[in-house]
């Protein structure tokens, strides 16, 4: 039997490939039937020797092939002569004879692998829809299967929304639930990075109390949460709520993050404010200013909040202060940390 998995999500591409060896038998059989193949290399010859050979103590073998098809599908690009720029002519290489013949055997092949082999081709991107080897299965349900992995978009509703639910699911299977503001801290943190991800929710649900992950459980164990936290400074001085502001940057102060750090952030922080907020008096929806900006459409939400509460002008002046505040540290006018206390005192009045 044969089996393609193919999508960028490697992760869960090689737990798919780690259920398929449990279901296999003992992990000690079955590593000593197992043969891992370079597929860029791995001459026809040397795949049909490996899922050939006999299983040795046990009743399967297992042969691993990394890129192959990808290999067979994308040819090289060639890049074009000047001449050949001047007549027009298409620079794509086309697939040479010696591939096209390893393609039609390996196609004659599969088939008839012997009953014993389990035959897995991983790949690191989607195979066209075209492709023969997607065919040859729907010619031949019963001597394979193709599985699909492809990572979720969280700069797109959809992707955002998937991810979403990944991480409940995820968080369920370690025990533990979590709830919607831990869900969106993690999606904007870490993204479609799904074996980080999964490590953290490892720690999380190792970590959190009654078996529910928080947002202030996110915000202490997850290193990228400082930025989270920054946030929240932000918004308080979006409220222009002094104390909690002042609150927030001494926790910062408190656990270690550096001043300039913080203050970098701060930049970011309102910068995006600024371009979320010019693009917006443009008429631009709020998915394209996310997909225009490169940011997380739950991210880019809770900022339109903060950039409507005043005006592009006010926006703008505060801009001007960080870069007064700059200049000062910089030029040792003022201390880091006295200089943020100030910048923050300014910024709720």
């Amino acid at each position: 039997m044969f089996y393609i998995f193919d999508g960028d999500d490697d992760f869960s591409r090689d737990e798919a490939l780690a259920a398929l060896k449990a279901e296999l038998g003992p992990a000690d059989i079955v590593s000593l039937n197992t043969s891992v193949l370079d597929g860029a290399a791995v001459s026809l010859e040397e795949l049909r020797h490996a899922c050939d050979s006999i299983p040795f103590f046990g009743n399967a073998r297992l042969v691993i092939v990394k890129g192959l098809l990808t290999r067979l599908h994308a040819p090289p690009r060639k890049k074009p002569s000047a001449a050949e720029q001047e007549e027009g002519e298409d620079a794509e290489s086309t697939v040479g004879p010696a591939q096209k013949d390893y393609r039609a055997r390996l196609l004659e092949y599969l088939p008839a692998l012997p009953p014993t082999t389990h035959l897995v081709f991983l790949e690191s991107a989607l195979l066209p829809s075209k492709s023969p080897f997607v065919a040859l299965l729907a010619e031949h349900p019963d001597k394979g299967r193709r599985q699909t992995f492809i990572l979720p978009n969280p700069r797109s509703r959809d992707g955002e929304a998937q991810l979403a639910a990944w991480i409940r699911a995820r968080a369920k299977t370690k025990g533990a639930r979590i709830d919607e503001a831990a869900v969106n801290a993690l999606v904007e943190l870490i993204g479609s990075d799904l074996r980080l991800m999964d490590s953290e929710l490892e720690k999380l649900a190792a970590y959190c109390a009654e078996g529910l992950i928080t947002l202030a459980d996110v915000q202490q164990l997850v290193p990228l949460a400082r930025e989270a936290v920054v946030w929240d400074l932000i918004d308080a001085i979006a409220h222009k709520r002094l104390r909690a502001a002042l609150d927030t940057l001494r926790r910062l102060l408190h656990e270690g993050e550096p001043p300039l750090r913080i203050f970098g952030l701060m930049v970011s922080e309102y910068r995006l404010l600024i371009q979320a907020r010019t693009l917006a008096d443009q008429g631009y929806s709020e998915e394209r200013i996310a997909a225009r900006l490169g940011v997380y459409p739950w991210r880019l939400r809770q900022r339109m909040e903060a950039a409507r509460r005043g005006s592009a002008e006010s926006l703008k002046a505060t801009y001007r202060l960080l870069l007064q505040t700059d200049v000062e540290i910089k030029t040792g006018v003022q201390e880091p940390e006295a200089a943020l206390e100030f910048l923050v005192a300014s910024l709720c009045r």
